[in-house]
């Protein structure tokens, strides 16, 4: 990023230079990231940068969003960076402990929903297997009220991330979090019936990963 002489840089010439940077280096949605940085190193909203877009950042704010502007340029993953991710239209909170959740897996919550919203006179138990960052059961908890989650990980610093998304948006009484080896599961999970099982392991093959780009191969 250049030295700017005579001006300071403000929101609007930020966007401009590094949207036009990310470009040239090849990066999708380069006007989305930039803002994204930005609206992560200034602590506010996405559409309120185009409302002070004149705004001159202060030192320490250049120099946060150099920072994080560095990892990008390095490939880790945005939603790293700025510790969120998006599904299924809620905010998820995400870091290195963690698989980022994909749109794709967005199908496997829908058609999860629809045998669910067609008995609402049945309470639901669901078991989710391998919950990671609780996208899944947290994100079914939301869309449907006829539903008792049980998420499972073998990961503490997964579950850890889990139980904050969980206390994050306040289901704590539909989803219960287990440590649990989805190959070896306590008494607790095998002695339950469940109503469906869901599941979103890694699921990329030795072929495909060598095609993935670096964003995701390496994070």
């Amino acid at each position: 990023m250049p030295e700017q002489e005579k001006q300071s840089w403000t929101i609007k010439s930020l966007q401009e230079w590094c949207t036009s940077h990310l470009k040239e280096k090849g990066f999708e949605s380069a006007r989305l990231t930039t803002d994204l940085l930005l609206a992560h190193t200034l602590k506010c909203e996405r559409i309120q940068l185009y409302a002070h877009f004149d705004k001159p950042l202060s030192q320490q704010e250049l120099e946060l969003f150099k920072i994080l502007y560095k990892r990008r340029l390095e490939n880790e993953p945005l939603q790293y960076i700025i510790g969120e991710a998006q599904f299924m239209g809620f905010t998820f909170y995400v870091d290195k402990r963690v698989l980022i959740p994909r749109p794709e897996t967005e199908i496997l919550v829908q058609e999860t929903v629809q045998p669910i919203k067609e008995q609402p006179e049945k309470m639901f138990r669901v078991l989710d297997v391998g919950t990671g960052s609780g996208n899944i059961a947290i994100s079914l908890a939301h869309l449907v009220n006829n539903i008792q989650l049980d998420a499972i990980d073998i990961s503490d610093d997964a579950l850890s991330v889990a139980e904050k998304n969980i206390q994050r948006h306040n289901v704590g009484s539909k989803v219960r979090l287990l440590k649990a080896d989805a190959m070896n599961v306590p008494a607790e999970i095998s002695t339950n019936k469940y109503d469906i099982i869901v599941s979103n392991p890694p699921y990329i093959s030795n072929k495909e990963f060598a095609l993935l780009s670096s964003d995701v191969k390496n994070y």
